[in-house]
This record gives C-alpha cells, structure tokens and sequence, in this order.
C-alpha cells in the first residue's frame, strides 16, 4: 500500500510497513474529510479523521 507523504506517512507507514507483505504497492490510501481536497479516482482506501468533539 502506498501512502501520502507528511502526516499520513508519519501515523501509518511502519505499522503498514510490518503488516502488509513486501511487493509492489497495489493499494493506495489517502487523507479524506472535511477541509480536504477531492480524492482522484485512483485512491482506493479513504483515511478520514474523527472529529474529537463531533465525532
């Protein structure tokens, strides 16, 4: 799985890293959610944040 560089990279490349079996990235993740841009059409995991006071 291939993820974003910055924060993203920062929070989930290891522990993916260490699940995920070595290869090619085949998958790709990206940060979604209010004040976000548009995903593009080749994202395949959306990563959206929890609001701490809505949830």
């Amino acid at each position: 799985m291939r993820v974003p560089d910055g924060l993203t990279a920062e929070v989930f490349k290891r522990a993916l890293d260490a699940l995920l079996p070595p290869g090619p990235p085949k998958r790709r993740a990206v940060l979604a959610g209010p004040g976000q841009p548009s995903p593009d059409a080749g994202a395949y995991i959306l990563l959206v944040p929890v609001h701490p006071q809505t949830g």
